[in-house]
């Protein structure tokens, strides 16, 4: 159901349906069937899953490839789809640990997610970001990371985006650092 046009007549021929089951039969309705149109599947039939579309782009922007990690890191992604987006998730080894459901047509989404790691042991992972659109295609891309609980680096300072400006008798100055580890608590 593309971009969810029908989802108010879908939802009340459902709730219909269910009220109409005789009583005399015995049968149980639970109106649960209503969730289906709301909540993307986790899961695909053989044969069934969304094929891979190289048309679909994806960027993790950070953390880069092979970096450490916090427990509670920010994910910045870039997504540009080929049609409109359906679902972002983005899980940790195998465990889903974040869903966007796109509830507008769009074809692009710059944002980021703050992911809770802490059930994770520290060390080796794999975090992937995979996206699935509106037409049954998907695309998904893969990096490693490494999560590590203490921080025991000192940031390091940027000069190349630091900056100092004279403005008349008044100095403004930016300096700007970096961590190898963001977001430790």
């Amino acid at each position: 159901m593309p971009g969810q046009e029908d989802l108010k007549d879908i939802q009340q021929y459902l709730r219909d349906s269910a009220l109409s089951v005789p009583e005399t039969t015995g049968a149980r309705v639970a109106l649960t069937a209503l969730r289906i149109l709301l909540e993307s599947p986790q899961a695909y039939c053989e044969n069934r899953e969304p094929l891979v579309s190289e048309n679909i782009k994806i960027s993790i922007l950070e953390p880069l490839d092979d970096r450490k990690i916090s427990p509670r890191p920010e994910i910045l992604y870039s997504v540009k789809g080929d049609g409109n987006l359906k679902t972002l998730t983005i899980l940790f080894d195998t465990t889903v640990v974040f869903t966007k459901n796109y509830t507008r047509n769009i074809t692009e989404d710059f944002g980021n997610a703050i992911l809770d790691l802490s059930s994770f042991n520290a060390g080796k992972h794999t975090l992937t970001l995979q996206v699935v659109n509106t037409k049954g295609f998907m695309n998904s891309t893969t990096i490693s990371t490494t999560v590590q609980s203490t921080d025991n680096e000192p940031p390091f300072f940027l000069p190349e985006q630091s900056s100092s400006k004279i403005n008349g008798d008044q100095r403004e100055t930016t300096l700007i650092f970096n961590d190898h580890l963001s977001a430790v608590l």
